[in-house]
């Protein structure tokens, strides 16, 4: 197949990784993949110097072809800087219809759900159909974001939703990455048949191979991943702050966001100088010995509706180094984790019900440690493997195209 990837982030911006690693995938096993997308920005708001912006920049990775068009670049929680980022990649994409309109299929993927819109125009015009993998529910991961003020939130909310029903309506399939998302899509416009349920995976490069020995006092608990308003950390240090009675606890912080330090503050405030530590931004090197210090990982979210269908990457990310999971993200992830018995499950900003969850943790024999990190294994390879979701994103092209050429 002649497949090309539109996506608003690719490397070395690390939301473009699922495309990334699906292009050299699908690639490698012998299509024809383009990638469109937008110049790096993610990290620090501003676009690398040795990249400069331009309308036509075209690039290789491996076997693949990429193409990057100018951004509005922006990363801050300022609402005018954020939405002109969501719409500038879609109406610069539109200037390159040349690199993608001989291809058989489009796949988007969707975070920022605005990358969906250059394909959906690009299906009007040219008839290529497209795949849209919905990382982010919109227009929920926006107006819940706290960034858009009341009134622009409630026209947003109308504003996207209408315009989300013609792009669900319109793809040739809409994959969802939690069993919850599938029915929502169906709700929201797109046809039963044509949504799919394909987990995200972890990066495989960097997964434990076997089980590291553990056998050491007490209890190690890693939060790995964004520090940022929704990720309910306050929860999980006030928490912390109950177990003064139990030695040797341990709570891991690795990552950085927007409350990186009101963190650190709360951390010193609860007297927890001894028992956190921050490990800030991990390299993609080093991540395998940080999980190998770790007994159990933490997946939290606040308690909003969206998350019911939404299942965090260091949720895969964790389990693929075998770490049980103790999670407060009610829906699939909370249902996932009791069905397969994958760790412990607590109420969602319940400092109470944290709290238990972690002495549960605590009083877990190293038996019991050991049977959860050979569950969190087996699951991960049954369910969350990159193997399998490239083959099953690979499949569903493979049947639209085939589609397309029967009618």
């Amino acid at each position: 197949m002649k497949i090309a990837i539109v996506s608003q982030y690719f490397p070395p911006d690390k939301p473009g990784r699922i495309a990334d690693e699906l292009s050299q995938e699908l690639a490698r096993r012998g299509h024809s993949v383009r990638v469109l997308t937008a110049f790096p920005h993610y990290d620090t708001g501003k676009v690398p110097p040795e990249y400069r912006q331009q309308l036509r920049h075209v690039e290789s990775r491996g076997a693949v072809r990429v193409r990057r068009v100018p951004i509005f670049a922006s990363h801050s929680s300022n609402a005018i800087g954020r939405i002109a980022n969501y719409l500038s990649f879609p109406s610069s994409a539109r200037f390159a219809a040349s690199f993608v309109k001989d291809a058989d299929v489009i796949y988007v993927h969707g975070t920022p759900a605005t990358a969906a819109h250059v394909a959906y125009l690009w299906f009007k015009k040219f008839g290529i159909p497209y795949l849209y993998h919905v990382q982010d529910i919109w227009p929920e991961s926006v107006t819940g974001s706290g960034f858009l003020p009341g009134p622009v939130r409630k026209f947003a909310d109308r504003a996207i939703t209408r315009w989300l029903r013609k792009v669900y309506a319109s793809a040739a399939a809409v994959v969802a990455i939690a069993p919850s998302a599938q029915k929502l899509f169906v709700d929201r416009g797109a046809s039963a048949d044509r949504v799919h349920l394909v987990y995200n995976w972890a990066r495989d490069s960097k997964r434990a191979t076997s089980a590291p020995q553990r056998n050491r006092p007490g209890l190690a608990l890693l939060y790995a991943g964004n520090l940022g308003a929704l990720q309910d950390l306050e929860t999980v240090l006030k928490a912390a702050a109950r177990l003064g009675d139990l030695k040797d606890f341990r709570l891991l912080i690795a990552g950085a966001g927007v409350l990186e330090a009101r963190l650190k503050e709360l951390t010193n405030e609860l007297g927890l100088q001894e028992r956190v530590e921050f490990l800030g931004k991990v390299h993609p090197d080093d991540i395998m010995g940080v999980y190998a210090q770790a007994d159990f990982q933490i997946v939290s979210l606040k308690k909003l509706d969206i998350f019911a269908g939404t299942i965090p990457s260091k949720f895969q990310a964790g389990l693929a180094h075998q770490l049980p999971v103790i999670t407060t993200v009610a829906g699939d992830v909370s249902h996932l984790v009791v069905e397969n018995r994958l760790g412990i499950v607590a109420e969602p900003e319940n400092v109470d019900s944290l709290a238990d969850a972690f002495r549960l943790a605590y009083a877990t024999t190293s038996d019991e440690r050991e049977a959860f990190r050979e569950r969190a294994r087996d699951f991960y390879n049954a369910n969350l493997t990159k193997e399998r979701a490239v083959t099953s994103i690979e499949t569903i092209l493979a049947a639209i195209k085939r589609s397309v050429e029967s009618r």
